[in-house]
């Protein structure tokens, strides 16, 4: 298996690759919820949301879809029942009468790394190697790298890409970005990397905030 050539640019800079997530067979069925959520993601949140905050409690969850539009309701209920059939949740109804739906979501870690941010990081990785790919650019990703710096602190990145050459670094949430804005901005210094080419991508983040963001921490925001 050919080895990403990011390890080979960390290693210029004395960073030592510990250990990083290589292809495996489930990555087809994981890239596939990834993008089905992704692409759908307004008309999902709302089951995303409860699912992710129920996680913690038993991962027993109920959605009440009366609201909900007739092609909301069937994206929310097709992305369960695919869930349920990748055995992602353990149980899964749909009351039809009542327009509400149940479920149980599989207390797994691989399950519950996926639910809580594993999915997005796939999400950003797949339509930016896309789109880049379409552009004609060559890519090439080393993902979730476990790094040591010179100095012995170690640290754990989610996308390096290289670009034609070039490195990006890209790092997604999902949520609470607060607390990670200034840690990433360090990192990018320890890396070596110019602000536009190290990438944090906060799902949902306000236009107003990602620029205010950008400028004060010398770190490219987007949503």
């Amino acid at each position: 298996m050919e080895v990403p050539a990011a390890i080979g640019w960390l290693a210029a800079r004395s960073i030592e690759v510990r250990q990083y997530r290589e292809p495996a067979p489930a990555d087809a069925v994981y890239d596939r919820l990834a993008l089905q959520l992704g692409s759908h993601f307004d008309d999902l949140r709302p089951l995303h949301d409860q699912i992710r905050r129920r996680q913690g409690n038993g991962g027993s969850f109920s959605l009440d879809l009366r609201q909900a539009s007739q092609v909301q309701n069937t994206s929310i209920c097709n992305f369960c029942t695919e869930l349920h059939r990748q055995a992602f949740l353990t149980e899964y109804h749909y009351d039809r009468r009542a327009r509400r739906l149940t479920g149980r979501l599989q207390r797994v870690p691989r399950v519950i790394n996926f639910i809580t941010g594993g999915w997005f990081e796939r999400y950003v990785l797949l339509i930016t190697t896309r789109l880049l790919r379409g552009a004609g650019r060559k890519v090439d990703a080393l993902v979730n790298p476990q790094i040591v710096y010179p100095n012995g602190d170690a640290f754990e990145l989610d996308l390096v890409l290289m670009v034609d050459g070039e490195p990006l670094w890209i790092e997604c949430k999902t949520g609470d970005y607060q607390q990670y804005v200034h840690r990433y901005a360090e990192a990018q210094g320890q890396l070596g990397l110019r602000p536009q080419r190290g990438v944090l991508v906060v799902l949902g983040l306000a236009d107003e905030i990602t620029t205010s963001l950008s400028y004060t921490c010398a770190l490219t925001v987007t949503n």
